[in-house]
């Protein structure tokens, strides 16, 4: 997977689990700090970036599949 693709299926998310896996992979914060930083509880935080991993799992997928039928 390129980094532009990666890119663009970031931008297919959710404001806000786009910015929570971007504070959680890039900027390494804790799910306290991305809570704190975006106005939310550690929970929801956690909640956010776990359903942003499973979005982004499934786009993967999609996009394999969409370039082996090509």
């Amino acid at each position: 997977l390129e980094s532009e693709d990666l890119a663009q299926l970031l931008d297919k998310l959710p404001r806000e689990q786009r910015d929570t896996f971007y504070m959680k992979i890039i900027l390494e914060f804790t799910f306290e700090e991305i809570g704190s930083s975006m106005g939310c509880s550690t929970n929801t935080a956690k909640s956010r970036y776990r359903y942003a991993l499973q979005a982004l799992r499934s786009l993967v997928k999609r996009k394999r599949m969409i370039d082996l039928a090509v």
